[in-house]
């Protein structure tokens, strides 16, 4: 799939669907990868997505706090519990993932976990994750692809 955005309204919209694509796995978290460069969008995106799950929390950019935990209100009407937003570009590798509770966060199914950089840590993730690149097309548009296994386009 391949979105022109242009705006916060249009990155909800995006933000939407991708909620709607998705419900929880059995065994696992669901893991969405978001690759470009700064000022493409990426953290843009997880605002929109955690507005969209209801969370009224102020969603800032974990970038030195390296990963940052969202509460999802029940009433949001997905069983996912938890947004988790990690920030790897300081990270060395995949590795350092471990100390950040990598295995548990990873094993439970009611985690909503979305990736910065992701390409700095790509061998401990799982090869099922939604991958999404954001590309900066001009000061006020985005284009965002995503690219989500066993979907049918």
């Amino acid at each position: 799939m391949e979105y022109i955005v242009r705006g916060i309204q249009e990155m909800s919209a995006v933000a939407r669907e991708v909620v709607a694509a998705f419900s929880l796995r059995e065994n696992a978290a669901t893991i969405l990868t978001l690759s470009g460069n700064l000022g493409a969008g990426k953290t843009a995106f997880v605002k929109a997505l955690a507005c969209e799950l209801g969370i009224k929390e102020t969603v800032t950019s974990p970038t030195f706090a390296l990963m940052r935990t969202y509460i999802i209100p029940e009433r949001a009407g997905t069983l996912f519990r938890r947004l988790v937003h990690i920030d790897a570009y300081r990270l060395d590798e995949g590795d350092d993932m471990l100390s950040l509770g990598w295995q548990d966060i990873v094993a439970d199914p009611r985690n909503l976990v979305c990736i910065e950089w992701p390409e700095r840590v790509e061998h401990v993730l799982p090869k099922d994750m939604i991958r999404m690149v954001f590309t900066h097309v001009d000061e006020e548009t985005r284009k965002v692809c995503i690219e989500i296994p066993n979907l049918k386009h």
